[in-house]
């Protein structure tokens, strides 16, 4: 492994001390390198993006504890590895999970379902929804139908992300025990209600 350049190893020093114009620096110095590369292997420039966004939020969450025994390009290019390598592994755990619902879907009989159609589980969706208290409701629309983020939907509620969290947190568990009876078919609204 490389060493740290002078510059840079200033620039982390400052950056643990929570200083962030350093943190500015590193992250204009190193962005476009990362978004470049995390484009290449992902295809998806607003993926790449993403996990760009991810590993320099990271940085600046955990600077503190921050211990680099590499150059700083390396440890980005390295912290950015293991965001894609944890991206498609959750891809792999989601495609395992479709699969296992496609396969219990195969097994109903034809009768059930028939018996259940989109438009009937949309209105049980709608009404499970309706049964959420009224501010863990609105959260939660923010979150699924507005698709803010948890700290959009903190600042503009004037609360805290983690209570945002734990209102969509009870808005899961909700529709889940409202709907649990139609679970095998809910992959198809799986992005509509969070699960």
């Amino acid at each position: 492994m490389s060493e740290m350049d002078a510059h840079d190893v200033i620039l982390v020093k400052k950056l643990v001390e929570g200083d962030e114009k350093a943190f500015t620096t590193i992250y204009e110095k190193y962005w476009f390198q990362l978004y470049r590369k995390a484009g290449q292997k992902l295809q998806s420039d607003a993926l790449a993006k993403e996990m760009v966004q991810e590993i320099f939020t990271n940085l600046w969450i955990k600077r503190s504890g921050l211990h680099i025994h590499c150059s700083l390009d390396a440890y980005l290019y390295s912290a950015l590895k293991y965001t894609i390598l944890d991206y498609f592994k959750s891809l792999k755990v989601r495609d395992k999970y479709v699969t296992l619902v496609r396969n219990t879907l195969t097994n109903y009989d034809n009768v059930t379902l028939d018996k259940i159609n989109s438009s009937e589980l949309e209105e049980k969706i709608r009404i499970a929804v309706n049964t959420l208290p009224e501010r863990c409701r609105l959260i939660f629309d923010l979150s699924r139908q507005e698709q803010y983020s948890m700290k959009e939907i903190a600042k503009r509620l004037d609360i805290s992300p983690k209570t945002v969290e734990n209102q969509l947190s009870k808005a899961r568990k909700i529709l889940k025990y409202h709907l649990k009876e139609y679970v095998p078919f809910l992959l198809v609204f799986l992005k509509y209600i969070g699960f």
